[in-house]
């Protein structure tokens, strides 16, 4: 087990560096040339020492050994004739020779026969017989030395001797003593040459320390050490200019570098400045930049703030008319009802799509958000007809809980008043849809009458709902703040309503306010200014009597075009389809292009009266192809159909060379509508928008089957359905493929066709969730992809198409 000595003597050499690492170079030189010095001294006298001792040592046993010889020449006769008075004789001669302390002649037989001094023989043993000459050290430390004795050849004894050795250690002591004493001087004197030659050998070192420091310290690359000999320092010197040299070159190379970027960066700010700036004085026309950027910043933050709190209340106000659209239309699917029934159902209907519009229209109105003001209309309305459809629209969903929904006047109505109508609509839908929403048992009621002093229309919204404490009453109107936080996850909302409802009523020269008794129910009271009531009749008449006189009968005719060649550019195929067969049936010739380059060559070889140009397009896009045929001199009117559906993508249509502008999903009637129009007037008519929009609360998944809103009894309507879908399955595919491989141009390319060819094939729901789908790959937002597209799929999933139609003999 010598491990732990082992380890223990690497330890202490560990910490004997450890206590010497710290120290300077000096300390070190000195330490390393005083130590060499006593070491190599110590070495030489120890060697000086041992060696005279070992010299003495063996002089020594040589003259025993010639005394011992001596004695036994003389001694022979006195052993041979065993006369033991001579022998005594003879021994007595060495008490001359201090050092000598014992003698003894040994017979031939080994006894001993006279010894000195003579009172010693107890010091001497009998002896084997021998006859060689020997020397060692006995029991006593003494030097022994035996000599044997021989007569005319023939062995007759020995002589013994015992030597003391203390001569020896004396001056071998005093050796030593004369040894340290020359290491002492030899030790002080190499000290003092150490610390005379470290000043030559340290000197050089410390410079380039101290150069190191200094460059360092003041990141002056500049500074170089110079060599004044030819050794190893003066290599590392070299070694160290050169290192120096790089150091300051690879500086050079990154400043040169970071000035390219600083310059790259100036760059890239001024093309950056510079649009913006163009950008600028396109929209403002402004000659002080810097005055119109920090504008336009804070116009920018306004707007999106605006825009953002406007699109989230708008969501709330979308439910509702979708809700009695899809109720009604349901209805309808089912054939049981009558025909007065089914005009009723289409009216409801038709009057939910177009406050649809209406709030879609709110919503595109950027100019208007983005100062933080919203413009009203002053236009005779007549609130009779707006409660009445109000009531129409929501009372599906009154009768989906099983609530009674009904109005009346507490006094005389203006038969108009002046208000902005969609405004007006906007505040009944909230009031009347929080109510109901609100409301588990009973019903709800709406009255109206008539302060002709104040010139107010007041209307109380009246529940048996919940209740709202006293302490939330004034709470609710806040944005997104309900009763409590119970209230939400037990009836949704965002609690934006009443806000909206708020703020609209200001505008119109009113108010909103609420009593309630929590339990027992809710009473809100609107107040919108008439205007002026001079010269308006008052009506008495019932609710029920004035909106049948305000309904016109619903029609099913469908406009004829004048004879004409018209040029469909789309990139999607059924769109193409759906085109084509629905303008072919209303008496044109069609002829189609699946991109913006097909288009342009097919207008430019070809007459045409009319073109149709899709804005999202490979090859080249809709804007590109319509400005390339302005640019050859084509005056033809050309109409742009997108799927984008704001303000100013309306506006960059138009300024590419686009007669008029239409979005997607295609409204066929609306599309026959504007295409007789401009084709009988032959002339470039700036159009209307018809405008799209998605809210996320539309894309709620059921378990309902979702059919076409096309007339698929028509077997070539069928044939555009059933291909979309095919297409559809094949299309998802690669749309799971392009989120999973990260491909998010292509995931936007895809998602932008589904929302211009999904309402053409009359799923709508389609394209509200491929325009969320297209919004979150724009957003980069992963997490809302995914969720788009499992609605999608689900969506897909729950798509019903007949195989075929059976003919009808």
């Amino acid at each position: 087990m010598t491990v732990r000595p082992q380890c223990a003597a690497v330890e202490n050499g560990t910490i004997s560096m450890w206590l010497i690492e710290n120290w300077s170079i000096k300390r070190k030189l000195i330490f390393l040339s005083t130590v060499s010095g006593v070491l190599a001294l110590g070495l030489a006298c120890t060697a000086l020492v041992l060696n005279d001792y070992f010299m003495m040592r063996d002089a020594k046993i040589r003259q025993l050994q010639t005394m011992a010889e001596m004695l036994g020449y003389n001694s022979s006769v006195g052993l041979l004739s065993m006369d033991r008075n001579a022998c005594d004789d003879y021994l007595a001669t060495m008490s001359k020779h201090p050092s000598i302390k014992r003698v003894c002649l040994y017979t031939a037989d080994g006894v001993p026969l006279s010894v000195h001094p003579k009172s010693d023989f107890s010091h001497f043993t009998p002896l084997e017989r021998g006859n060689l000459a020997k020397s060692n050290y006995n029991d006593a430390k003494e030097l022994e030395v035996f000599h044997p004795v021989f007569e005319k050849g023939n062995y007759v004894g020995g002589v013994l001797m015992q030597a003391d050795t203390q001569d020896l250690y004396a001056q071998f002591y005093l050796n030593v003593m004369i040894a340290i004493k020359i290491m002492l001087v030899c030790i002080i004197a190499s000290f003092l040459f150490s610390c005379w030659m470290q000043r030559w050998l340290s000197a050089p070192i410390l410079t380039l320390a101290e150069a190191a420091q200094q460059i360092e310290r003041e990141s002056n690359y500049s500074i170089r050490v110079t060599a004044t000999t030819r050794d190893e320092m003066a290599v590392l010197y070299e070694s160290f200019n050169r290192m120096v040299e790089q150091i300051q070159s690879s500086n050079a190379k990154l400043e040169q570098a970071n000035a390219g970027l600083e310059e790259a960066h100036a760059f890239l700010e001024q093309r950056v400045s510079e649009r913006t700036r163009e950008l600028q004085e396109e929209v403002h026309h402004r000659a002080d930049i810097q005055i119109e950027l920090e504008r336009a910043k804070n116009a920018a933050e306004a707007a999106n703030r605006a825009k953002s709190d406007f699109l989230a209340n708008m969501s709330h106000e979308i439910r509702t008319p979708l809700n009695a659209i899809l109720g009604f239309a349901s209805l309808m699917r089912d054939g049981s009802e009558t025909e007065a029934e089914r005009l009723d159902f289409l009216n409801t209907i038709q009057n939910g799509g177009q406050h649809l519009v209406g709030l879609v229209n709110d919503i595109l109105d950027l100019s208007k958000i983005e100062a933080g003001q919203m413009e009203f209309d002053r236009v005779p309305t007549s609130p009779h007809q707006i409660i009445a459809e109000i009531m129409s629209v929501l009372r599906v969903r009154a009768q989906e809980k099983g609530l009674s929904l009904e109005y009346s006047w507490a006094s005389s109505i203006p038969e108009r008043i002046s208000t902005d109508p969609g405004r007006l609509r906007q505040l009944l839908i909230n009031l009347v849809g929080n109510a109901i929403k609100f409301t588990e048992h009973g019903g709800v009621r709406l009255v109206a009458r008539l302060d002709v002093d104040d010139e107010q229309l007041i209307i109380d919204v009246i529940d048996s709902g919940i209740g709202i404490p006293r302490q939330k009453l004034e709470a609710i109107f806040d944005p997104f703040s309900q009763a409590d936080s119970s209230v939400t996850r037990r009836f949704g909302g965002t609690g934006l309503g009443l806000s909206i409802c708020r703020h609209i009523a200001h505008a119109l020269g009113g108010g909103v306010s609420v009593s309630s008794e929590l339990g027992q129910g809710s009473v809100f009271t609107l107040h919108v200014a008439t205007g002026s009531l001079e010269g308006v009749p008052l009506l008495t008449e019932r609710d029920s009597d004035i909106l049948d006189r305000k309904r016109g009968p619903v029609t099913g005719t469908r406009t004829k075009l004048p004879s004409a060649r018209i040029l469909a550019v789309d990139d999607g195929e059924t769109n193409r389809k759906l085109i084509k067969l629905v303008l072919t049936r209303a008496g044109v010739y069609v002829e189609t292009a699946e991109n913006g380059q097909e288009g342009v060559d097919l207008a430019l070889s070809q007459r045409f009266d009319l073109i149709l140009m899709d804005m999202q397009m490979p090859v080249i896009d809709g804007y590109t192809a319509t400005r390339q045929l302005r640019a050859a001199g084509l005056t033809v009117p050309i109409v742009a159909l997108t799927a984008h559906a704001m303000r100013e993508d309306e506006e960059r249509c138009l300024e590419a060379g686009c007669s008029n502008y239409l979005t997607k999903p295609i409204d066929s009637e609306r599309l026959v509508s504007i295409l007789a129009s401009i084709l009988e007037r032959h002339d470039e008519l700036p159009g209307g928008a018809d405008v799209t929009s998605v809210n996320p609360d539309s894309l709620v998944v059921e378990s309902s089957a979702i059919e076409s809103d096309l007339p698929v009894e028509d077997n070539e309507f069928l044939e555009i359905v059933q291909d979309f879908v095919t297409r559809l399955k094949a299309r998802l595919e690669q749309m799971w493929d392009a989120f999973l491989n990260r491909d998010l141009p292509r995931l936007a390319e895809l998602a932008h066709w589904l929302k211009g060819t999904g309402g053409t094939a009359g799923f709508y729901t389609l394209t509200d969730a491929a325009t969320l789908l297209e919004s979150a790959v724009k957003a980069k937002d992963l997490e809302a992809i995914k969720i788009a597209l499992g609605n999608l799929t689900k969506l897909t999933q729950r798509l019903k198409v007949p195989k075929s139609i059976t003919p009808q003999l």
